[in-house]
């Protein structure tokens, strides 16, 4: 009988997806590239989706593959943002195009192995489609007021963690749920991100603009009490209630 998946600490999950590469014959500085790209991020980042695969249900060897692809993408999507920011300082400018190219073919060997239906890999594709086009509005400054913020919001990061989730619960009684959980949780995300880091996208904007903003995300988060029986909902809902009512937006 298989073992069903236990939430792991994040460390042990960042060993695994490390190990994915020796399935590679890949050259010592593209593996060294990887690795750097890998660790820039954190570890902790992928709590809310180690909670999510158990509560998926999933088998031991399922939820580390699909674990692992998701950590590839998540690490991708980082560093053509930091390229696009002008903030990779850990890669030379001429191979970060080419990692983060090269994380996302090493992506496909544990989605390979992790039972995805078809129509998952449709959903998936299509909503990573999204985030990458919302990427080309954001990085030319289209952001005016709250709605246009929402939108590219909701693109870049809702789009993405729907992704990760639809993957995540595919096969699974959460698999109806997975698009408008992880479409949410990336809208509050990457508000609560900006806010951390006074991200100018944000903070351009007027305190009104900001304060209609962040009622949206209580309001998203309201939605996400409806699926409390979740872990990975509960705490992720949990958390980011507490840190909303510690920010400011003046």
């Amino acid at each position: 009988m298989s073992t069903r998946f236990v939430a792991c600490p994040p460390r042990d999950l960042q060993d695994f997806v490390l190990s994915v590469l020796h399935f590679r014959d890949l050259p010592r500085r593209a593996r060294d590239d990887v690795r750097i790209a890998l660790t820039r991020i954190p570890p902790e980042s992928q709590s809310i989706f180690l909670w999510a695969a158990e509560d998926a249900h999933l088998t031991a060897g399922t939820a580390l593959e699909r674990l692992a692809a998701v950590w590839f993408l998540n690490a991708a999507v980082n560093l053509a943002d930091d390229l696009a920011d002008g903030d990779c300082d850990y890669l030379e400018p001429r191979v970060g195009p080419g990692v983060a190219f090269l994380l996302q073919a090493l992506a496909l060997l544990p989605l390979a192995r992790s039972n995805l239906t078809a129509a998952c890999w449709e959903d998936c594709s299509i909503a990573l489609t999204r985030a990458a086009a919302g990427q080309s509005l954001e990085v030319r400054g289209l952001i005016s007021d709250a709605e246009d913020y929402l939108r590219i919001a909701d693109a870049i990061a809702g789009q993405q963690y729907a992704a990760y989730f639809r993957l995540l619960w595919d096969g699974s009684e959460l698999e109806t749920r997975a698009v408008r959980v992880g479409s949410l949780i990336g809208r509050v995300c990457i508000v609560l991100t900006d806010l951390d880091s006074m991200d100018g996208r944000l903070f351009r904007l007027t305190t009104p603009e900001r304060a209609n903003i962040l009622e949206v995300c209580r309001d998203a988060l309201v939605e996400l009490k409806e699926h409390a029986a979740c872990t990975s909902v509960l705490r992720f809902s949990e958390f980011a209630a507490n840190t909303l009512e510690t920010k400011h937006v003046a």
